[in-house]
């Protein structure tokens, strides 16, 4: 049974206090925290706080700079290199979507690359971030293989997210999605005994088919070869770009296995394109006329992107935000070797 966090913000200021205590800067350790949070309020344990205990992997490995500082690079007047040096995923995609907010609300758009970070979270939240300002945005990220190629039995390719989100009133349209058919974190979830796996979801180490969660290890890409091919062009999109691939350097027994993760963030002022009035008319036209079809057997209703995540939010933030045991002991465990109060559960 699920252990649920009375208030939402004990549970941002304890995630927090844990990075600190590893050295990170105060202001980072509170975006980071929120972006992790963000995702559990919204039902996406998987990129969660749960991560916190693979992050802390990552900064015992070095993999992970606590300490680095994020630089831009002007590449044009609407164009953003990002030098991220290992900083936290949340911390360097935050930066970047408020750098391409600034340039996109003045040049009507702006497209950045960010290099060399680390995992950059649940991408939807930059996307919602963004939205919520006015911008559209699309957002894809690339990282170390975990996935197989089409019809390969190797990990040869990122999952590879991808996020898209446009304004909406109060509730943003927001697609986030990886490119394999379930997130690498379900796989370890299911390790744990927190979720199962279906057929066609992983391969085991030898590249064969398998729904056994201790065998299972490598993810199998959406949708089959379509789904290789995204993934595929955003190593093209991002690290290639930025010249910093990672897919070449680290797939077979030759490569170094350290973590890194490269993303592209295409920003859009929806102002600058239409007028908001039409924009919002049209935008609820739209919602309402997918909204309205008439479900088929097995549907209740019609849901739109990002629907369920914005119900959740709002169920969580009144109910408590969910946690998994395994993950509820690894916190009590690392507050307590380091000192930190835990959050009051429900």
């Amino acid at each position: 049974m699920a252990i649920r966090i009375a208030d939402h913000r004990e549970l941002e200021s304890f995630t927090a206090a844990l990075f600190v205590a590893k050295g990170m800067r105060a202001d980072d350790a509170a975006t980071l925290a929120r972006v992790l949070v963000w995702a559990d309020l919204r039902g996406t344990a998987s990129h969660g706080v749960s991560r916190v205990e693979r992050y802390m992997e990552m900064i015992a490995a070095g993999e992970l700079d606590t300490q680095a500082r994020v630089a831009l690079e002007d590449k044009g007047p609407s164009l953003l290199l990002m030098r991220a040096s290992r900083a936290a995923g949340p911390i360097s995609m935050m930066a970047m979507a408020e750098a391409a907010a600034e340039r996109a609300d003045k040049n009507g758009s702006c497209i950045g690359i960010v290099s060399m970070t680390t995992h950059t979270g649940a991408i939807g939240v930059y996307t919602e971030w963004l939205a919520r300002r006015g911008f559209a945005s699309i957002i894809a990220a690339s990282g170390p293989p975990m996935m197989a190629y089409h019809g390969a039995r190797i990990p040869s390719l990122s999952t590879s997210p991808i996020a898209m989100g446009v304004p909406r009133g109060d509730t943003p349209l927001i697609l986030d999605m990886a490119t394999s058919v379930v997130p690498m974190q379900r796989l370890l979830q299911a390790k744990k005994g927190e979720a199962t796996l279906e057929p066609g979801w992983a391969l085991d180490k030898s590249g064969e088919m398998t729904v056994d969660p201790a065998k299972a290890s490598i993810a199998m890409p959406l949708g089959g070869a379509k789904g290789s091919g995204l993934s595929f062009m955003i190593e093209c999109l991002t690290g290639v770009m930025a010249g910093t691939p990672i897919l070449a350097a680290t797939i077979g027994p030759s490569g170094d296995g350290r973590h890194r993760q490269n993303a592209l963030m295409v920003v859009i002022k929806v102002e600058a394109l239409c007028d908001p009035a039409d924009y919002a008319r049209d935008i609820e036209k739209l919602s309402g006329t997918i909204k309205s079809l008439n479900p088929r057997t097995g549907f209740d209703e019609i849901l739109l992107p990002g629907e369920r995540g914005a119900r959740a939010t709002k169920k969580n933030r009144k109910e408590g935000v969910p946690l998994s045991p395994a993950t509820w002991r690894f916190l009590t465990e690392l507050g307590g070797s380091l000192g930190i109060v835990l959050p009051v559960p429900v």
